[in-house]
């Protein structure tokens, strides 16, 4: 099986950890994964939350009431989890996990694995008949920043893609949308397009201040009303998913696959 590949460093990881909690676009995120888990989950299974690096999203479903393992390979991150309080942790990668799964989460995970086909249907063989995998990705090509290659990113994905991979599976995709339909156009220009002006500091080229800054100004300092104005465009689209209907385009894609019985 195929590992992940992350760029995460322990700093990088620190960094990440110190937004999660009061970052709009993890809060937001976690809250349709928990509707999707709510909907389809067994609340009688184990969740196994594989590669959920510092433990945000295994803790707030966790507090949804359901019993959530985090896989993490990396220790750092496990360290995080932890004293977030997520209750039950393992330092390992998923080659390492020998149990069948019922319930398992695979939040921006895919997108680091190089034979992501492979590594799915390895996925697949391990959950049980009727099993359900909560997966997200980041979506579109024409997002692609500095930001992918520093993550440690093979690709971004479109529903038809994402779908040739599952069909290769012993998965049934039951539910699929975009997200972040609003935040679309805003990636585009301050990221994609940004990048391209000369006087601009990718990534790569940072100091650890400006990507700290960075950091603080995606996800911790917005403007009240921007924020405002994200709350009800947020609104707006979560509750189409909590009705399962489909957005049809946005920075992510969100879905539910099943193990076919």
């Amino acid at each position: 099986m195929n590992s992940i590949k992350t760029a995460y460093t322990d700093e990088r990881q620190d960094k990440y950890f110190a937004v999660e909690d009061s970052g709009w676009w993890y809060k937001y995120r976690v809250r349709i994964f928990a509707d999707l888990a709510n909907a389809y989950f067994d609340k009688n299974e184990e969740v196994v939350d594989i590669g959920g690096s510092n433990g945000f999203n295994a803790k707030f479903i966790q507090e949804e009431g359901f019993d959530v393992l985090l896989l993490e390979p990396t220790k750092k991150a496990c360290e995080n989890a932890i004293v977030r309080g997520v209750k039950r942790v393992q330092n390992s990668s998923f080659d390492e996990y020998d149990k069948s799964l019922s319930n398992a989460m695979l939040f921006d995970v895919l997108e680091h694995i190089e034979n992501d086909e492979d590594f799915l249907h390895d996925l697949s063989l391990k959950m049980n008949k009727g099993g359900v995998l909560l997966l997200s990705v980041p979506a579109f090509s024409s997002l692609w920043s500095s930001e992918d290659d520093i993550d440690g990113h093979f690709r971004r994905y479109t529903i038809a893609s994402l779908k040739k991979v599952v069909q290769k599976t012993e998965f049934e995709m039951e539910y699929f949308s975009y997200f972040y339909s609003f935040l679309f156009l805003p990636i585009y220009i301050f990221r994609h397009l940004k990048e391209k002006l000369p006087f601009v500091h990718n990534a790569y080229d940072r100091t650890a201040d400006e990507d700290n800054a960075v950091l603080q100004k995606e996800f911790v300092k917005t403007p009240m009303i921007v924020k405002f104005t994200l709350d009800a465009l947020a609104s707006w689209e979560r509750k189409r998913i909590q009705k399962r209907k489909k957005i049809f385009f946005g920075s992510s894609i969100v879905c539910v696959l099943r193990k076919k019985k």
